[in-house]
């Protein structure tokens, strides 16, 4: 069906399910219309920001009936960063929206296998501060250095100095870095191809032992000879490893392929279980350790 839809046209919109990346899913004249931000069951009204001839995507307006499942994100800046999706949805809702998107899988592309198979999503008992590490792009604003993540969909970054999700250790040793790295006035680099220097902190808990690692990603190996600044990281607490990490491309990958371990460990030790996990600073490890733990478990009884 042809549609005649225009870039900031206005309608209301009944939101029936959500999509796969949280988004609010209804239909404008049988036209699947996307909307961040609405949740199944809400009426609002909203204004077209892309019109397609398959799909209309959306942004909020109002929201003029609310769900009884909408409650109000931790975050102050969840509505405009864009790590996470799903904070105005409260957690059980959340849970059988994870469930939901396995049976859907299943019924698009797996029609043999039935939808009863699919167990509960097992939850946390607190859902919140449990991931273990964060790498937060840097950048020079005015005297200040901020780090974050990017808002969806731009080059903007989001200041975060408090974040729900990320391990407050992680959280609290980022931020006492970008003082010291502020105070001796280290170069920070924006655009790999023209300038030199910093472009991301990434820190990373170990839960069980308390040992944090702090990897320093720069487009140069220069920081290695600053003997002040590694010995100012090295006194924060519980940072037991230090590393500087060499990516001069430019792309949206964190990590290039040359790692150099400056001080303290070279690894930090994590328990799961009854094993131990040995992390270097470009080792790939489950970003929650409390969830990773149960699903192992739930494996073995298999």
């Amino acid at each position: 069906m042809n549609v005649s839809v225009k870039v900031g046209q206005k309608f209301p919109l009944t939101i029936k399910r959500l999509g796969i990346n949280g988004e609010g899913i209804g239909y404008y004249k049988k036209k699947i219309t996307f909307v961040e931000g609405l949740l199944p069951g809400e009426v609002g009204l909203v204004q077209v920001v892309k019109a397609k001839p398959n799909f209309i995507e959306a942004k909020v307006v109002k929201i003029r009936e609310r769900s009884k499942e909408r409650v109000k994100p931790k975050c102050k800046v969840y509505d405009i960063c864009g790590g996470c999706q799903l904070q105005h949805l409260n957690y059980d809702a959340q849970l059988l929206f994870k469930s939901q998107i396995v049976k859907d899988a299943l019924t698009k592309y797996a029609k043999n296998i039935p939808t009863k198979i699919v167990k509960p999503t097992i939850g946390m008992d607190n859902p919140w501060g449990y991931r273990n590490k964060n790498q937060f792009p840097v950048q020079k604003k005015g005297n200040q250095l901020i780090a974050g993540l990017y808002e969806k969909d731009s080059h903007q970054l989001i200041d975060i100095k408090k974040c729900p999700v990320q391990d407050k250790r992680t959280i609290q040793v980022t931020n006492e870095l970008r003082n010291i790295l502020m105070n001796l006035q280290v170069k920070v680099c924006r655009n790999p191809n023209k300038e030199q220097g910093l472009r991301y902190i990434v820190t990373r808990v170990a839960k069980h032992s308390q040992q944090i690692q702090v990897t320093l990603v720069c487009t140069d190996d220069q920081l290695k000879y600053n003997q002040s600044l590694i010995d100012q990281i090295m006194n924060l607490s519980f940072v037991k490893s230090l590393s500087i990490n060499i990516n001069k491309e430019k792309t949206s990958r964190v990590l290039g392929n040359q790692t150099i371990h400056v001080s303290g460990k070279q690894q930090i030790t994590e328990t799961l279980g009854q094993y131990y996990y040995d992390l270097s600073p470009d080792s790939f490890f489950q970003l929650n350790p409390e969830q990773a733990t149960k699903m192992y478990g739930e494996i073995e009884t298999q």
